[in-house]
């Protein structure tokens, strides 16, 4: 194990050298040294700041990733960090207190889908707060934006910022005037807090302010953003109404398979590019539910798309949290047999809801995307697929079991000891039960 951890460790920084140093096409090289040169302004102490102001935006526009391809960002934002662009830019609103709203922009678009990018952020983010606070700016859309990209990535952040919820977030929700763009960011950011901390939402009466805006069917997408995922965060452990007001409605085929298909595609929903693990939580929340877990199981693309979600994409753009993802995509596999609504084989097929071709998909997954993921790089994957191989196989456990109980009846092994040995093979079974 040892020399695992020391080899996966030497593999990361090998990666991580080769990321910053990666063979660039032309265009991309003379598109790399024309936004370093807009760094190299907002990091010049001798640069005048009305030409500092003038180059946030432009650089904002251009790392979007309409106009830039997330590997080639990847590498702009390592050599951009080491040039101190983001000290630079908050320096930027003690010089002009102005330039705040530009500041956010520039840092929200410099951390977004970024998982170096926004750890450099948040260090900054207490001297954010500190310049924004006097000049009651926290309101505007450009900071909500920066708070919902710093916590989409570094979770340690949630405490800090949901201390803003009650005298900040709710007023915004609660006002009939707030702007759609900004009830937007506003919405987004509480969803990426729901995740750790759904009590302080739920007791601060962040669900009620969102049921009637969600279900209102004359409230636009945009306005209404991922509302549905904070209900569903933070009340769907407890089934509650609010939650089933949303699956009368369709919420699963309407909004949780477009979200997890936008999110494995790197698509855009509802205007803002949703993470991998924030969609999956979606599903791993419903499936606590065995009424909701019926509900997911007519959709016929549901099972694929969790097939999908579960394999990994090797690209730049890989998301650390991603692995995450992959986790929770495994464990909903394994609540849906364990419901008994999915076997994985032809037989599957038989389901109304299932065409031939999904059910082709799974028995594939089972007998080739499956074994891989028993050996993946990540532990948490390994600890799932085995978990899910374990249930796809009743009767290797029942197998195990009956040589546990033989061996103690032998005196030559407790059955504690066994069940220690079973969950050492399979660390899941010990949540699961």
């Amino acid at each position: 194990q040892a020399l695992g951890i020391h080899t996966s460790k030497a593999v990361k920084a090998l990666r991580n050298w080769c990321e910053a140093h990666m063979e660039l096409a032309t265009n991309d090289k003379a598109e790399l040294k024309r936004l370093l040169r807009m760094v190299d302004i907002i990091c010049n102490p001798d640069v005048q700041v009305h030409l500092k102001r003038e180059a946030l935006p432009r650089l904002s526009m251009a790392i979007q990733p309409q106009q830039l391809r997330m590997e080639l960002k990847h590498v702009f934002v390592i050599q951009a960090i080491s040039k101190g662009v983001v000290d630079a830019a908050v320096c930027l609103v003690s010089q002009d207190r102005s330039a705040a709203g530009l500041v956010c922009d520039f840092l929200g678009d410099f951390a977004f889908y970024s998982d170096t990018a926004s750890r450099a952020v948040v260090k900054t983010f207490s001297q954010i707060v500190y310049h924004f606070v006097p000049q009651h700016l926290m309101q505007i859309r450009p900071f909500i934006s920066l708070c919902a990209n710093i916590v989409a990535t570094c979770p340690a952040e949630h405490q800090h910022v949901v201390a803003l919820v009650g005298p900040v977030f709710l007023p915004i929700i609660n006002d009939p005037h707030t702007t759609d763009s900004l009830m937007s960011s506003t919405i987004l950011l509480l969803a990426n807090l729901s995740l750790t901390v759904s009590h302080e939402l739920r007791d601060l009466g962040v669900v009620d302010a969102l049921l009637s805006l969600a279900t209102d069917p004359l409230v636009p997408d945009a306005r209404k953003s991922v509302a549905e995922s904070v209900i569903i965060l933070v009340r769907g452990h407890e089934r509650g109404y609010e939650v089933d007001q949303l699956i009368e409605r369709n919420v699963v085929e309407d909004y949780c398979l477009p979200i997890l298909e936008s999110a494995l595609t790197g698509g855009s929903f509802r205007g803002m590019y949703p993470h991998l693990v924030y969609s999956i939580q979606l599903f791993d929340v419903l499936l606590q539910s065995r009424r909701y877990a019926e509900t997911i199981a007519k959709r016929g693309e549901a099972v694929p798309l969790l097939l999908r979600a579960s394999q990994h994409r090797d690209n730049l753009a890989w998301l650390q949290s991603d692995n995450e993802g992959r986790r929770i995509a495994l464990r909903c596999l394994r609540r849906l047999v364990s419901f008994g609504l999915w076997t994985g084989d032809a037989e599957s097929a038989s389901s109304s809801a299932t065409t031939p071709a999904h059910a082709a998909a799974g028995h594939t997954f089972i007998n080739k995307g499956l074994p891989p993921l028993l050996s993946d790089d990540d532990v948490r994957v390994r600890s799932a697929a085995a978990s899910l191989w374990a249930v796809l196989h009743p009767e290797w456990l029942l197998l195990m079991r009956l040589v546990g109980r033989r061996l103690e009846a032998e005196g030559r092994l407790p059955w504690q000891l066994w069940q220690h040995f079973i969950v050492a093979l399979v660390p899941e079974l010990a949540v699961s039960g």
